[in-house]
């Protein structure tokens, strides 16, 4: 599931709780929802007056039946495991849970590039050690492999 699609996500029908598992350093929540009436879940933070999106994906049906029928869940993603009978009793919807903000905020969230961009999405390999060099050297990691590779002669 695109990010770009995460501002399509239902939040006045979602339920919210507090992403309390580890300490991430900034405020956290785990939200389920809808998009066009299909289940989807969403990770996000508001940081900078804006929604950042932390993970966000459609649940499939073979996933909602396994937490309908108390399997044991299965994690397919770190930032957002399965949500457990637990989990949905904790949640609340969005409005008791969300600052007024934060509600505001991604009511206008768009994500993805904004328009005119000349930029694209690709995916590439590289090393690990290159790729921790980058990492290293803070925010804005990505913008300087860009230059680095517009640098280069090829």
């Amino acid at each position: 599931m695109p990010l770009a699609d995460a501002h399509r996500f239902e939040l006045g029908d979602a339920v919210v709780e507090i992403d309390n598992r580890a300490d991430y350093g900034e405020v956290r929540y785990r939200a389920f929802g809808r998009i066009d009436g299909i289940r989807h879940c969403l990770v996000f933070t508001f940081r900078e007056d804006a929604v950042r999106i932390i993970s966000f994906r459609a649940r499939v049906k073979r996933r909602c039946a396994a937490m309908a029928d108390r399997v044991p869940p299965v994690v397919f993603d770190d930032d957002d495991p399965e949500w457990t009978e637990e989990d949905f009793a904790r949640a609340r919807p969005a409005a008791e849970v969300l600052p007024a903000e934060v509600i505001a905020a991604f009511a206008k969230a768009k994500t993805g590039r904004p328009r005119g961009s000349n930029k694209e999405q690709v995916a590439l390999r590289i090393d690990k050690d290159v790729l921790a060099k980058f990492r290293a050297t803070g925010p804005g990691w990505q913008t300087r492999i860009n230059e680095a590779l517009r640098r280069a002669e090829v």
